[in-house]
């Protein structure tokens, strides 16, 4: 290889340091010149209205239509950027002038020279600054409407300028005369052609969507067609099924009046094989010693890696279990061939559903009990309800309420229980059941807004007004409306929360010390 020429010799480029000044910049969609800058500024709702705009990086309306409220507007958005600011000068040369006389700089707004023919000029380019912000017009331009300046909409919404009250007083809406077609003797002294006298005015917004979606609609290439027979008429149809949807993973479900499905059926049988065989024994082990289960109640009988792979694999609750739509096992795994509907003893494992604590107005993380589930550490006891800790679930059954004054009352309905099994109340009687649950609401809530739990003396007063069911829903519908109200507010602080709880401990400790001065 020949030996390279000095020439060729590598030569870095020259640094070149930026600018620490920063700019904004307006891709402004027209022509501008140097008297036209005001009226662009003017446009697009005046400088104040622009700095404010890149000060919050808000949207911003370019009017180009001067004085027209029926015009729409073109929208911009203000983006991130990087660029950089260049000053190009450009020097030029006339002719017949002498090398002193030669030259003038021109910028680059392109003025020309009053006299002399032109010739080739120098550009040089300097880096003044960085453009962080800029404001783009990406938006396609809606339809314009002109309305007739005699119409009495625009000569109303003049007067309403111009602060006319007794024109806008005097105003009188006009006849509808129904000449929306207009005559061919009046459309030939029209310099355009207008078929329709009909005064539809735009709307001052169309759509809150600047910019078109790109749905991209494609048919799902798995979806095969397949003939369906109806059972009842006997007539086909093809319908699309998609051929790689997921196997059904789901327990069978059933509705109040179905019967007990005795097996998973064929579709859910073809799961087996992928199923866990030590998790599918130990979930009919669990079933075998208790036919009805919350899912939150099984999982805490599980060790934290079974549950973990119980919520991956779910097959084992399609092989084992199946849940009822409705009724008072609903939210609940039942057992495959059990029918608490036939078993007077299943009446302890009907459910009581509660509101969620997640719901709450008080921030979670000042609930009492509620703590983040970690790996380290779980709550083995959340499916069970002791009126002392708030529980993440919301569903209870009768046998897991450890609260004395609950189990009292479920004692007390599960001694009179009905002769049949209803879709309501399952073999509980409703007033009993109404007042279960409404204890349960009134400690639930009690917890959640208070972080304490209410006294024994606070749940008998509570229970001997509320003896009547429908007062009881009274007080209960309520108390959601209250914390409707409640939950539109902004969340309560964290010292006002502390400011209640003491409240509550101070008057408690009041009670006594009343009565000791009353019998004294």
């Amino acid at each position: 290889m020949s030996r390279e020429s000095p020439e060729d010799e590598f030569i870095p480029a020259p640094l070149i340091p930026l600018e620490h000044t920063t700019y904004f910049s307006v891709e402004y969609p027209g022509y501008i010149g140097s008297g036209s800058l005001p009226k662009c500024f003017d446009r697009l709702g005046g400088l104040p209205n622009v700095s404010e705009t890149f000060r919050r990086s808000l949207k911003i309306d370019l009017r180009l239509k001067d004085n027209q409220p029926f015009a729409h507007p073109v929208t911009g958005q203000t983006v991130a950027t990087n660029n950089l600011v260049l000053k190009v000068v450009r020097r030029k040369k006339k002719r017949g002038l002498s090398p002193e006389q030669d030259t003038t700089d021109m910028e680059h707004d392109g003025a020309s020279e009053a006299g002399g023919r032109q010739s080739k000029g120098q550009f040089t380019a300097q880096i003044v600054g960085v453009a962080r912000k800029t404001i783009r017009f990406r938006n396609p331009a809606d339809f314009q409407y002109h309305p007739r300046a005699d119409d009495p909409v625009i000569q109303l919404q003049q007067a309403m300028h111009r602060l006319d009250v007794n024109y806008i007083a005097s105003y009188r809406l006009p006849e509808e005369r129904e000449d929306y077609m207009l005559s061919p003797e009046e459309q030939k002294k029209r310099s355009l052609p207008s078929p329709s006298n009909l005064r539809s005015f735009p709307s001052p917004l169309f759509t809150r969507y600047d910019m078109p979606m790109n749905y991209n609609f494609k048919p799902n290439p798995s979806s095969i067609q397949q003939t369906v027979v109806d059972k009842e008429t006997g007539e086909t149809s093809t319908r699309l099924v998609n051929s790689s949807r997921l196997r059904m993973q789901t327990p069978v479900s059933i509705k109040w009046g179905e019967p007990t499905p005795t097996t998973c059926g064929p579709e859910r049988e073809s799961l087996r094989p992928w199923a866990n065989s030590d998790l599918l024994q130990k979930l009919n082990e669990l079933l075998e010693k208790r036919p009805v289960w919350t899912r939150q109640g099984l999982l805490n009988q599980m060790t934290l890696l079974e549950a973990r792979r119980m919520h991956n694999n779910k097959a084992p609750w399609a092989l084992a279990t199946y849940v009822f739509h409705e009724g008072p096992w609903r939210d609940s795994v039942i057992k495959l061939g059990y029918d608490p509907r036939q078993d007077p003893e299943s009446v302890k494992y009907q459910i009581v559903s509660i509101r969620n604590t997640k719901n709450s107005v008080m921030r979670p993380s000042l609930l009492v009990a509620q703590t983040q589930e970690t790996d380290i550490s779980r709550d083995e006891h959340s499916h069970e309800f002791d009126g002392i800790h708030v529980r993440p679930a919301g569903t209870f059954q009768l046998c897991d309420v450890k609260d004395p004054l609950i189990v009292g009352l479920i004692t007390e309905a599960i001694n009179d229980p009905l002769e049949e099994c209803n879709d309501k109340t399952g073999w509980l009687k409703k007033a009993p059941f109404e007042r279960i649950r409404a204890i349960m609401k009134f400690k639930h809530q009690r917890l959640c807004d208070m972080g304490v739990a209410p006294t024994e003396e606070e749940c008998t007063i509570f229970l001997e007004t509320g003896e009547d069911v429908d007062y009881l829903r009274r007080a209960m519908a309520m108390d959601k409306q209250t914390r409707k109200r409640a939950k539109a507010r902004t969340t309560v602080p964290e010292e006002e929360l502390a400011a209640r709880r003491l409240e509550l401990a101070v008057s408690r400790m009041g009670q006594p010390e009343d009565a000791m001065e009353l019998d004294g």
